[in-house]
């Protein structure tokens, strides 16, 4: 009996010992998981940091750039909505214009601006081809002393041409005489004059600008009768 209770006691020991050691090893066990864990959540925390250091800049400018971008849009926006109603009012406009262009002109007086069109084209082509003309003086009546001069005319000319003058008188003497400004040239003149004798006639070159025409005599004692007639040809 004695040896019995000692065998049970000591087995009973070895139990204890032997669930001692077990308890012990999976508190190391334990421990270790804890704190490979602890490591692990410590290395996460710590990449989480540093990805926010990193990355936040960036997200921070992304953002920027979004906004931007949202306000360039919205400018953009305005903008077409600003020119849309711009081209809706020129529209308008044009459309009211060709309404009133419709409501002033009918095909009578369309047809008289053309008309009139068409004799400043033709008046123009004549003037190009020195193929107008009209009268300065016409049967101009001149009575001067011997020696005297008379202007017969004095004023502007548009275009480029000549005069025609004819004169009947009763001395042999008897003149007409041009001047004008040569253009281009300061206080320089064409001056000219041509004896047309008791029935003659003559042409003079005109250049656009003042011009002035007259009639004199050589004579030394008569008094001069004379008829004088200038045409412009431009």
């Amino acid at each position: 009996m004695a040896n019995t209770f000692i065998q049970k006691t000591s087995s009973d020991e070895s139990v204890k010992h032997k669930m001692a050691q077990e308890t012990s090893s999976k508190k190391v066990v334990s421990r270790t998981v804890a704190i490979g864990l602890g490591v692990v959540c410590i290395a996460l925390a710590a990449g989480l940091v540093i990805a926010l250091v990193l990355y936040a800049p960036m997200v921070a400018d992304l953002q920027s750039q979004v906004s931007d971008q949202d306000a360039t849009i919205a400018s953009l926006n305005t903008q077409v909505s600003s020119l849309t109603t711009q081209v809706s009012s020129l529209a308008t406009q044009v459309a009211s214009l060709k309404s009133s262009l419709d409501q002033s002109y009918n095909a009578s007086e369309v047809q008289a601006l053309i008309a009139e069109y068409v004799q400043q084209i033709q008046d123009d082509q004549a003037i190009i081809s020195l193929g107008k003309s009209g009268y300065l003086v016409q049967n101009f009546q001149v009575n001067q002393t011997a020696g005297g001069f008379t202007p017969i005319w004095s004023n502007n000319l548009g275009y480029a041409g000549y005069v025609g003058v004819q004169a009947e008188s009763n001395s042999s003497t008897t003149y007409v005489r041009i001047i004008y400004p040569l253009l281009g040239l300061e206080d320089q003149y064409f001056d000219y004059n041509v004896t047309l004798g008791t029935s003659g006639s003559t042409v003079l070159p005109v250049l656009p600008g003042e011009v002035s025409i007259g009639v004199g005599n050589n004579d030394l004692t008569d008094v001069i009768n004379a008829t004088v007639t200038a045409v412009y040809y431009y």
